[in-house]
């Protein structure tokens, strides 16, 4: 066969196949249309489009578990099948964790999606109609750790000595509004055109600005995506005001405990990273905070009962300044220490024989269990 007859008939399957892939239906899950191609959410990220990809993702991952996918998909497409196959050994790995190792007999496995505002997780995952388990998804993390937050809470003055809304109203939603108009009033004198900026009503911006979108803010945000320079004083501002509460402000620990611990405890995560899903789990006493050891300009510093720290950051969620208050927590990482002063923690422990590489100093640190 001559090269210029095999490139044609590669040329013709090629066809052939993206035909049937094109043709294949798109189906509905969840209130959602899902599409052959909706799996490469699974490999895309856009920061515009998160909450979009993200729920893409957790509609495949249920219609996975629920059977709900044409068996096409499967069989024209190495991702989907690939996925699926993750997914359920994520599931295996979940039951085994959970049932310490014990052997159970799967008959029957769901997925009961719980996403939503007043939701503490993504999905419940039911095994043999009996066995629930509340599961978080998070993309792009191998753990919990790798995620900018395990937890986000809005309305941050139920957990504060000082209500954050009304001191950011009062102290500087004012000079977000007084310099645009002065900077209008500047540059465009003669320009009629240009959006008036009012401060909103009070008790409505209080009442309000807990959300996604909020209507006496819109034309704020509005010019935040328009205005480059509006944007950048916003987030001067953000900057500003935020670290000056921080300094003002209180934690109730007892409020903030109380609330960690009835919405977070025993749920199961499910990260994804590079087409695997790994199964990871929060000590429950990482819920259990001691003090603020700390305050930075932007977060709350915490021991906790776990003996790890917390950071609770106080951010707004949509437009620096603007819109959706909340706490965003994560468990703060630690600093690895240097080479130098790991070898001096395994000198201080005995050993007499030492690695040369960094990786394998902590190999011999973690084995022996000790701290660093």
């Amino acid at each position: 066969m001559n090269h210029t007859k095999a490139s044609s008939i590669i040329y013709n399957l090629f066809n052939k196949y993206s035909h049937t892939i094109s043709s294949l239906p798109s189906f509905s899950y969840n209130n959602t249309q899902l599409y052959y191609n909706s799996i490469n959410t699974f490999v895309k990220t856009s920061k515009d489009k998160n909450d979009l990809y993200n729920k893409t993702r957790e509609n495949i991952i249920g219609a996975i578990i629920n059977n709900k996918v044409p068996s096409n998909y499967y069989v024209y497409s190495l991702r989907w099948n690939s996925i699926k196959k993750n997914i359920h050994e994520y599931i295996s790995l979940l039951i085994k964790n959970v049932s310490n190792n014990k052997d159970i007999v799967v008959n029957s496995i769901q997925c009961i999606h719980k996403g939503g505002r007043g939701a503490n997780n993504d999905f419940d995952i039911v095994i043999n109609d009996c066995l629930l388990y509340p599961v978080e998804f998070k993309f792009n993390a191998m753990c919990v750790l790798d995620c900018p937050q395990f937890v986000s809470l809005g309305k941050p003055s139920l957990y504060l000595d000082i209500a954050f809304e009304p001191w950011f109203y009062d102290n500087y939603l004012s000079q977000i509004v007084n310099y645009y108009k002065n900077n209008t009033d500047n540059n465009h004198n003669n320009d009629h055109t240009q959006p008036i900026l009012q401060l909103p009503d009070k008790d409505t911006y209080i009442k309000t600005i807990g959300n996604n979108e909020v209507d006496c803010m819109k034309k704020f945000k509005e010019l935040y995506k328009s205005d480059l320079d509006f944007c950048k004083f916003c987030k001067i501002i953000d900057k500003k005001a935020i670290k000056e509460f921080i300094l003002l402000s209180n934690l109730n620990i007892s409020l903030l405990s109380e609330k960690l611990s009835k919405s977070q405890s025993n749920k199961h995560y499910m990260c994804y990273k590079n087409n695997v899903f790994y199964y990871d789990t929060l000590n429950p006493d990482l819920y259990c905070i001691s003090n603020v050891c700390k305050k930075e300009p932007t977060n709350f510093i915490c021991n906790t009962k776990s003996g790890d720290q917390l950071e609770v950051k106080l951010r707004f969620k949509n437009g620096c300044g603007l819109l959706f208050p909340s706490f965003q927590i994560k468990q703060k990482t630690q600093k690895i220490p240097s080479i130098k002063e790991l070898k001096t923690i395994l000198k201080n422990h005995g050993f007499n024989t030492i690695p040369m590489l960094k990786k394998d100093i902590l190999n011999m640190l973690n084995e022996h269990h000790i701290v660093y």
